[in-house]
């Protein structure tokens, strides 16, 4: 039987060569059904991206995972696997995922605006629900035999942060704003200070430790996001008020991902009374004029989470209580603290 006659290049004819199929890359149709799926993993994998636009990290990486190995089975699938059209199908069905995600979240960040505060607080630190209104609300009058001092004695914090603070018992008192800003700075390692306390209505300014542009993203423990502003470079400050009592913010830079873990966090106390403060080890921790009522005094720290107390605060009568942090001690809500 006669070998097949393959023309060559030059128009001769080869006897005996085999003829040879190039091997190309994956259809229009495959690419768009691998891009669909990507789109839908972009869109849906952590909840739908529209009701929290402000926060698709995670999204975003998923939808660029997906596509090597949906363009790795498409080819095997096809018996067309060349390492050459793996790496350029991948690659072009990035480009177009870049473009239709970017515009998706840019739509949406134009369309929702500002990321609004939640009014509910974190399990963990439920303060006063004061009403945010347009204008800081009228301080409340308390006359001076109606308060009195509270004595907290904080143990087994072995050198730790911690924040102290008046969790439930003042709802329905409002006090004056401070007239001095917080002042907060984001750097290669996060927020510094590392723990920092703010009253409802009272100024932050943030600002840059460096040279490069940072955002200040603020979320709290259910994930719910609060702010979410840029942080200009050194020598230009942003300012910030917030309305309402938010408790415990968890603050990160989401422009350098400085969110290795919570160690690598800033951690922002906001309440809409003044009784709060940041210690570190085993202290007394004092407030004075407080208010009487039914009161719950608590104190947090990253590592051990929250403990608290109920207690009745008299007037005119003094009030000492202790917290402990020491292992044998029980926590408040282990489930929602650790």
């Amino acid at each position: 039987m006669q070998a097949p006659l393959v023309r060559g290049r030059c128009g001769r004819v080869n006897q005996g060569a085999e003829p040879q199929e190039e091997t190309k890359g994956l259809p229009g149709s495959w690419k768009l059904g691998i891009l669909a799926l990507c789109l839908g993993i972009f869109l849906l994998a952590d909840g739908p991206i529209w009701e929290n636009p402000f926060d698709i990290d995670r999204q975003v990486y998923l939808s660029y995972l997906a596509i090597p190995p949906l363009v790795l089975l498409a080819s095997v699938l096809r018996r067309t696997w060349s390492w050459r059209w793996l790496f350029l199908d991948t690659l072009e069905l990035t480009c177009f995922k870049f473009g239709l995600t970017y515009g998706i979240a840019i739509a949406l960040w134009a369309f929702a605006g500002a990321p609004k505060p939640a009014m509910s607080e974190p399990s963990e630190n439920k303060a006063s629900p004061a009403r945010a209104t347009e204008r800081p609300p009228v301080p409340t009058p308390i006359a001076n035999h109606l308060k009195a001092k509270l004595n907290v004695n904080l143990t087994g914090l072995d050198g730790e942060q911690a924040f102290v603070f008046i969790q439930s018992g003042l709802d329905h008192l409002h006090f004056p704003v401070p007239s001095g800003a917080v002042s907060l700075k984001l750097g290669t390692r996060g927020m510094v200070p590392r723990m920092a306390i703010a009253q409802t209505w009272q100024a932050l300014e943030w600002s840059s430790q460096t040279s490069e542009l940072h955002t200040a993203f603020g979320k709290r423990r259910d994930g719910r996001v609060v702010f979410n502003m840029p942080v200009m470079p050194e020598g230009r400050g942003a300012k910030q008020r917030l309305k309402h009592p938010l408790g415990l913010v968890h603050v990160q830079c989401s422009a350098h991902k400085h969110d290795r873990g919570d160690a690598e966090s800033g951690h922002l106390l906001v309440l809409h009374h003044p009784f709060a403060k940041v210690v570190r080890g085993d202290t007394q921790v004092e407030f004075g004029e407080v208010p009487e009522g039914e009161l719950v005094v608590a104190a947090w720290t990253l590592k051990d989470g929250l403990r608290r107390r109920s207690v009745r605060h008299k007037r005119n009568s003094p009030l000492s209580l202790r917290l402990s942090f020491a292992p044998s001690s029980e926590r408040a809500d282990p489930k929602q603290n650790k």
